[in-house]
């Protein structure tokens, strides 16, 4: 009954807070040109004046009032915390893929929401019979609860980008050796494949659209996901554009670099594989074993000082 009251109150909370933090929307200019892409330009400066200027103004899409009362609210929430803490929840975000799905003031709302609901709904429940050290547990987990799953996704998300990093830095040094420059190899690789990685590098390529520099773009990918091998392959990149050295030798020398780690790592899991499964057969195997070869000859032992 406890879980699922606490269930229900954070699926009420995350649907209530679902447009917190919610801006205008944003217009695309190519919908606006819709209406005028079979017209030349003779035809548009001809019919100039007949146009009334409002138009040619962007309509602009005014937020209801609950969003507005939830940007309030977000805005005032988040007003009592500091930047540094907004900050650090934002390169969470960030390194968790869910920048564009949720905005640190979002899931600071959650968390208060979260924390203040959870035991006032386990007390309305219980009534008088509600325990204090019940009471204290859930509201202590009400508030960890949204920073362990956000870091669970953090986590998870390195993982698969740190799996696939090698195969993709092998598809990279492929591309360039067959004579493609290096931002078209990346934008060939992200065609070909989907996951974080490629998202990663999709944002680099929006970035080196917008006129960043590669320099500048490459740091950003590395230190985006927070993945040390990631890293590694874009300090390498940055090093080989100052230095003026062969980009395919350096994506193979970085290629090979990766695949050792990873071998390394498998061999590491597989060593520490003994002394996990330790614990299991002490508590669980081993008393099985021992009831099922001791049990007889304890029966007969009983039997035996019990004739006596």
């Amino acid at each position: 009954m406890l879980i699922f009251m606490c269930l229900c109150t954070m699926v009420s909370v995350s649907c209530l807070v679902f447009h917190l933090g919610k801006g205008r929307i944003a217009v695309d200019p190519a919908q606006r040109l819709i209406r005028y892409q079979e017209r030349s330009l003779s035809d548009l400066g001809s019919q100039a004046e007949a146009i009334p200027d409002f138009a040619l103004k962007e309509p602009e899409t005014r937020p209801r009032p609950f969003e507005e009362l939830a940007q309030e609210i977000a805005a005032w929430v988040s007003g009592k915390f500091s930047a540094g803490h907004l900050r650090e929840i934002e390169k969470l975000l960030i390194m968790a893929g869910l920048q564009h799905k949720m905005r640190p003031a979002q899931f600071v709302v959650i968390r208060v929401m979260l924390t203040c609901l959870v035991p006032v709904t386990y007390g309305l429940l219980q009534g008088r019979s509600f325990s204090l050290v019940n009471l204290a547990a859930l509201t202590v987990l009400a508030w960890i609860g949204p920073g362990f799953w956000l870091k669970r996704q953090v986590s998870e998300r390195q993982a698969v980008i740190l799996k696939a990093l090698p195969d993709t830095i092998d598809l990279l040094t492929v591309s360039v050796e067959a004579g493609l420059a290096f931002d078209a190899a990346v934008a060939k690789v992200t065609e070909r494949g989907e996951g974080p990685l490629q998202d990663e590098f999709q944002h680099y390529l929006r970035l080196i659209r917008m006129g960043t520099p590669r320099r500048s773009a490459m740091k950003e990918l590395g230190d985006r996901s927070g993945v040390p091998d990631l890293h590694a392959f874009a300090t390498g990149i940055i090093q080989a554009d100052q230095l003026g050295v062969s980009m395919s030798n350096v994506l193979r020398v970085q290629s090979d670099e990766l695949r050792r780690k990873r071998r390394q790592r498998a061999e590491e899991k597989a060593m520490k594989a003994p002394i996990k499964m330790l614990f299991p057969l002490i508590l669980f195997i081993f008393p099985s074993i021992f009831i099922v070869l001791l049990g007889p000859a304890g029966i007969n032992v009983l039997d035996a000082f019990a004739a006596l």
